[in-house]
């Protein structure tokens, strides 16, 4: 075996003791893959439209709606919820999360689709509070440009965690209302901190429901395959 090989197998054996515990190294992989995806599309969508002219799918009802600062606090919080239950859907069978994992590459798909073909932007608000609420938003729309509305990927994330414990008694109850009300807080918050409209909130969770057609099809099988072919070739391929 060559030294290549060996140092394969070593990191192999660290992270079977530690993170391999809880976390199938397939899993690892996987679950690394999305936000990295995401963050991708996120920012090549904008690249392609460019100075393009980008329309508007704003309601009449979208103009009454006001900027509460304090929803940035939620805005913010539900990276963390989306980490989190990243994480916590890694951890569950392999079945399981490889549905998972394939309803959210398609349906990133279908989002970047959605912003490179139908690319739209949110007039900004105008920001009154001078402390550390209003201090918040003024950073997000410093680091966020208004585009890549429709679907709304905050509205999204968080509603297909819910979505995939939802009616599961598995999961305590408390798990399940929690998720469910933090989701239409998220909801709100994108609304109330003046990031989307109400059609890109709706486009979000569309989305996520219509997503669990994609458990009938063989993509969470061919996912499954596609990382343990990953895993083998890093951690257990031979010299």
């Amino acid at each position: 075996m060559s030294k290549e090989a060996r140092i394969q197998r070593s990191i192999g054996a660290f992270y079977n003791r530690t993170l391999g515990k809880r976390l199938p190294r397939q899993h690892f992989f996987a679950m690394l893959f999305l936000p990295l995806l995401n963050t991708f599309f996120y920012y090549i969508s904008s690249a392609i439209v460019g100075d393009s002219a980008r329309g508007s799918l704003a309601l009449p009802i979208d103009a009454q709606i006001p900027l509460i600062e304090e929803f940035i606090i939620v805005y913010f919080g539900c990276y963390l919820f989306w980490f989190g239950g990243l994480f916590f859907m890694a951890c569950q069978s392999t079945e399981r999360f490889f549905g998972f994992f394939a309803r959210v590459l398609v349906c990133l798909i279908i989002a970047f689709s959605c912003f490179v073909f139908l690319p739209l932007e949110i007039a900004r608000a105008t920001v009154i509070d001078e402390g550390f609420f209003g201090d918040a938003v003024r950073f997000l729309y410093r680091i966020d440009k208004p585009y890549n509305l429709f679907p709304s990927l905050h509205c999204f994330f968080n509603w297909i965690i819910y979505v995939q414990i939802r009616g599961k008694k598995e999961y305590p109850l408390a798990l399940r209302l929690f998720s469910c009300i933090f989701s239409l807080a998220v909801f709100a918050s994108t609304l109330f901190t003046r990031q989307h409209f109400i059609l890109d909130v709706l486009a979000g969770f569309v989305l996520a429901e219509a997503s669990a057609l994609l458990l009938k099809t063989p993509l969470p099988r061919l996912s499954r395959k596609f990382f343990e072919k990953i895993d083998l070739y890093i951690f257990t391929k031979q010299k």
